[in-house]
């Protein structure tokens, strides 16, 4: 973690806005009946979807094609990263 700075110099500071928002969604997410019905193996993926969403675009992901592309870009990274998380 200490590296990242090194690689990239907003790197951390992306890192940072990253896990608040990622915190503070998936906590909004959580409370959602849909993610009471069942949907709650997708909580983390789409609050990470959220983040890239809301900062590709410049605003936070409401329209049916927005909510879906965060479901896709959340679940793309999470299964991209998990085995280098494991490692």
């Amino acid at each position: 973690m200490r590296d990242l700075g090194t690689w990239n110099d907003q790197a951390l500071a992306a890192f940072d806005d990253c896990k608040e928002v990622f915190e503070r969604v998936y906590d909004l997410l959580e409370k959602l009946p849909v993610y009471r019905r069942g949907e709650r193996r997708f909580l983390s993926s789409d609050a990470l979807g959220f983040w890239l969403v809301s900062r590709l675009t410049g605003r936070d992901p409401k329209s049916e094609q927005e909510l879906a592309l965060m479901r896709a870009l959340g679940g793309m990274t999470t299964v991209m990263f998990s085995n280098w998380w494991q490692a």
